[in-house]
């Protein structure tokens, strides 16, 4: 038996391929998802991949289809609003108003944070890449409230310890239960912010600043989600132009 270290899967979605041809033994499922959790997990001995084979086997990345998302509706973000304990209302918030990872969420510090020009500047943790997003009125409420109750570095912390958050999506489980809601999760907050950006008339190359995307490629999933956007886009032609044009009928012929 050999064991397959966790880091050596460096993408969260793995597919193990060929390996029933060669009559080797999987222990485990075939395809898997490993996260930060799982790492962390398998690091304490709690659990790990382990495989048997006579090659060893490839491991390929799944495509992901970047097109395909989900967003909260406004009457949703209020019915899970309402079920969430206080700590989790005002990260919920601070997400859909901030399109903030959760992970960055999590590690965001009082350093980071500019109260008087009401703006985040921090190194994003998956791109390690700068920052600067300024807060809406609803975003720096929360600040607010936050830095009235500032206890050590981190502006959301734990309200059982004081020190860092750890992973609350049992909590968010729990809130959308209770809201009687289909299954949330924490992406979609993000989703939620661009999604409305782009719906209210954003141009794309801001969205995509927001966001701290290094590629456009990956904001333009967002493109298709404002209709409603475009048509007024084009409504404005017709309000702009003060000229008539008249469109003449075409006589029909006959066919000879």
């Amino acid at each position: 038996m050999q064991e397959v270290p966790v880091d050596r899967l460096k993408s969260p979605t793995v597919a193990l391929v060929g390996l029933g041809s060669r009559r080797d033994r999987v222990c485990g499922e075939q395809v898997f998802r490993t996260s930060n959790a799982a790492r962390a997990r398998a690091a304490d001995g709690q659990f790990s991949f382990c495989f048997t084979w006579k090659r060893e086997a490839k491991i390929r990345p799944l495509p992901e289809n970047n097109q395909r998302f989900e967003t909260l509706s406004e009457e949703q973000e209020e019915k899970l609003v309402q079920a969430s304990p206080p700590y989790l209302r005002e990260m919920v918030l601070f997400a859909i108003n901030t399109g903030l990872r959760t992970s960055d969420i999590f590690n965001l510090q009082w350093m980071e944070v500019d109260v008087e020009q009401q703006r985040l500047k921090k190194i994003v943790k998956k791109s390690d890449k700068p920052l600067s997003l300024p807060l809406n009125e609803t975003a720096y409420g929360i600040i607010e409230a936050r830095k009235a109750v500032q206890q050590g570095p981190y502006v959301f912390y734990s309200p059982m310890t004081g020190g860092k958050l750890k992973p609350v999506r049992g909590a968010l489980e729990s809130s959308v239960k209770r809201a009687k809601l289909p299954k949330i999760t924490w992406h979609m907050f993000r989703h939620t912010f661009a999604s409305r950006l782009t719906n209210n008339g954003v141009d794309i190359v801001t969205v995509k600043k927001l966001l701290g995307h290094a590629n456009i490629n990956t904001t333009m999933r967002y493109a298709h989600s404002n209709d409603d956007a475009k048509r007024r886009a084009v409504s404005r032609l017709e309000k702009s132009s003060d000229k008539t044009v008249t469109v003449m009928a075409r006589r029909r012929t006959k066919a000879v």
